[in-house]
């Protein structure tokens, strides 16, 4: 498990490091830290039936590195972002997630305006993973798979001094559960609102 975070990580400064090299060259690149909130949930499949529980509010932070493809508007964007997920049902059940994630995102810049949607695949590892409902708190990470593939979509405005406001959605692909049948799933979705601010 420790093989994928490393993994992760790697990519992320591997992609970033060959950005730095392109500064000077006058590339365009851009890099920044972003924080904000998960507004988090799952969808869960049994049987026939299908339903989501109750929000959870949650901490989303890190960086992100963008570079231009081909023109300033069209861009990729990766980023390492810590990401609290999980799920509430009823008052004193919650189930408490955090992610190691990258997301590597294509955006489209609406020129002249600080207006860019972007979308998306993200890998994420599993980092922590607790349940409580009303007694002591129970470990479960090792129900969960350790990693999640989601897909995102989102939106974001730039303010001429750098700061970044962003909304997006996550819609999970991989069933988290270790062990389930044919018939049953659980996928971890999201919406998240960050603010950000473009040092490069």
């Amino acid at each position: 498990m420790k093989k994928i975070t490393i993994l992760i990580i790697t990519l992320f400064a591997l992609f970033t490091t060959s950005c730095f090299a392109q500064v000077e060259a006058g590339s365009g690149f851009q890099f920044g830290i972003k924080a904000g909130i998960n507004v988090a949930n799952v969808t869960i499949k049994t049987g026939d039936a299908t339903f989501s529980p109750k929000y959870r509010y949650a901490p989303t932070g890190g960086f992100f590195a963008s570079l231009p493809i081909g023109s300033r508007d069209l861009r990729i964007q990766p980023e390492l972002l810590y990401s609290g997920l999980g799920f509430r049902s009823g008052d004193a059940s919650k189930a408490k997630y955090t992610y190691l994630v990258l997301p590597v995102l294509l955006k489209y810049a609406i020129a002249n305006t600080g207006v860019a949607a972007y979308a998306g695949p993200q890998i994420g590892y599993v980092l922590t993973a607790k349940e409580e409902s009303g007694g002591p708190v129970e470990d479960v990470k090792n129900a969960l798979k350790s990693t999640d593939i989601a897909g995102i979509i989102g939106v974001e405005y730039t303010f001429p001094v750098g700061v970044t406001i962003s909304s997006r959605y996550q819609l999970g692909f991989t069933n988290i559960a270790k062990e389930s049948s044919s018939e049953e799933f659980a996928k971890l979705n999201a919406v998240t609102f960050t603010v950000g601010y473009r040092l490069k």
